[in-house]
């Protein structure tokens, strides 16, 4: 569930007003709660470009207030980030990559966000998806294009006490295919079909999933079992479906 959760994050709060452009490239930054600092090689917000910047971020109250200083100044707020953003004790990016126009890039090395319960964990993840232009906001087109042809490929992804290495995610006309080495109650290369739906008015994804494969056996119980883990406010998990609440 984890594929939207960097675009949530940088499309979020008040930028989401249309036609969001965004391009940062080579950030790398460290946030020990409520001060992070950084620096990107171009953080480039609405064609509003900074070379060389210098990010600060300062938590307050449920917001994150960012400000850029290089070849010029920018400072605008993120509400809304996603929960393991906004309750992380401490974060941990390392070349990070991202660019936002009519579709959508993001690749980045590492990323670590660790909070007093959990740690998620991310290494090599790269994700490029499509961006729905008939949806009114940012968040709706980015979700709804990524449901219509989305690419996500991560060499591990790590939360709590379950392990997943290299990752290969597709999805075209809301039909996903995924092939994963997974390490929790289950081990092995599992291979996974279901469908994505999104519902913009109620912000609300769907996830189904139709099988999941062990070999030649079928652990779509065992792992459904596993996802009640993430059970949550904004994650509800019932089997065949998984509901996430974007916004």
């Amino acid at each position: 569930m984890k594929k939207t959760f960097f675009m949530a994050l940088m499309i979020s709060g008040q930028v989401m007003a249309a036609d969001l452009k965004v391009e940062v490239q080579q950030f790398n930054f460290k946030y020990e709660a409520p001060h992070g600092e950084g620096e990107a090689l171009v953080f480039n917000h609405n064609m509003k470009g900074i070379a060389n910047s210098r990010v600060t971020v300062e938590k307050i109250e449920e917001d994150f207030k960012v400000s850029l200083s290089g070849s010029q100044e920018d400072e605008f707020v993120f509400k809304n980030a996603p929960a393991f953003v906004k309750n992380a004790e401490s974060m941990d990016i390392a070349n990070f990559n991202l660019l936002l126009n009519d579709k959508a890039a993001l690749a980045m090395d590492n990323a670590s966000f660790i909070d007093k319960k959990n740690e998620l964990g991310l290494s090599s993840f790269n994700l490029n998806c499509n961006r729905d232009m008939t949806q009114t906001e940012n968040m709706d087109q980015f979700i709804a294009g990524c449901i219509t042809q989305m690419v996500l490929k991560a060499a591990k992804v790590s939360t709590g006490s379950t392990t997943v290495k290299a990752i290969d995610f597709k999805s075209t006309g809301g039909k996903f295919n995924l092939s994963a080495d997974i390490k929790a109650a289950i081990s092995g290369r599992i291979k996974g079909t279901g469908t994505l739906a999104y519902d913009s008015t109620k912000g609300l994804l769907t996830v189904k999933v139709s099988e999941v494969k062990l070999g030649i056996l079928n652990v779509t119980g065992t792992v459904f079992k596993e996802l009640k883990k993430i059970d949550s406010e904004k994650v509800k998990v019932s089997n065949p479906y998984v509901y996430v609440t974007i916004k």
